[in-house]
C-alpha cells in the first residue's frame, strides 16, 4: 500500500513538472520567434 502511495506522490510531482516545462516551452518559442522577426527585417 505504501508503494502506491509513493507513486502517487511522484505521478503529482511529474504532472507539474511536465505543466511547467510545456509553460516554458511555450514562452522560450514565442521568444525564438520574437528574435527571429527582428533578426528577418
Amino acid at each position: 500500500m505504501r508503494h502506491t502511495a509513493y507513486l502517487h506522490i511522484i505521478w503529482q510531482y511529474f504532472d507539474k513538472f511536465t505543466k511547467d516545462l510545456q509553460i516554458v516551452s511555450d514562452f522560450y518559442l514565442k521568444v525564438l520567434k520574437f528574435c527571429g522577426s527582428i533578426y528577418t527585417r
